[in-house]
């Protein structure tokens, strides 16, 4: 089975987390959303999808009621996406940094960077001189599950969010479901 197949695109089909999908539909309804935001929590909860919904939610040329059409250019190119752990060296922070100082096709320039802790201390000084220079057309959105190797000073920059695990009533809704929506049959035995 293929997990990419059923990653959400909305933060509707993001699983649990209801007070914190309330805080970001509130963000968008307000037209309030931080240029600067930090999701933390365990491994495998979302945290990089729920970057890439929101960044589809910035960039969207046609959202209704918070939902991204997942279609429109802005959802396709809705984000620059790095990973930290494979490239986490100054140059390549560098290099970011003045990608978002040219145009772009889209409405926003989003940067999402993955697993963000695993960057090198030169790299972080980079990035919080970015948070704290970029335009107002500049967002960046950090994931990690270790929050607490990100220096006190980069942390004040960011609006954080914690992605919490899934209660397990949740839990069997979203294997149901996605049992469902691939023609697969589960024992209700295995869900308890």
């Amino acid at each position: 089975m293929n997990g990419v197949k059923y990653r959400p695109r909305t933060l509707g089909g993001f699983a649990g987390n209801k007070k914190l999908k309330a805080q970001i539909a509130q963000w968008f309804t307000s037209d309030s959303v931080p240029q600067a935001i930090l999701i933390q929590g365990a491994s495998g909860l979302g945290k990089t999808t729920l970057a890439r919904i929101i960044a589809a939610m910035l960039n969207c040329e046609d959202m209704q009621d918070n939902k991204p059409c997942g279609k429109c250019f802005g959802c396709q190119q809705a984000a620059l996406e790095f990973d930290c752990v494979v490239d986490n060296k100054k140059e390549t922070l560098e290099d970011i940094v003045q990608a978002c100082s040219t145009r772009t096709r889209t409405k926003f320039r989003v940067v999402i960077l993955d697993e963000v802790h695993a960057l090198t201390g030169a790299s972080k000084s980079v990035l919080l001189k970015a948070l704290e220079e970029s335009g107002p057309d500049v967002y960046w959105i950090l994931a990690t599950n270790e929050p607490d190797k990100l220096t006190p000073t980069l942390r004040s920059r960011l609006t954080s969010l914690k992605v919490e695990a899934l209660a397990m009533t949740e839990f069997v809704k979203l294997v149901t479901r996605v049992a469902e929506r691939s023609g697969v049959e589960v024992d209700d035995d295995y869900l308890t």
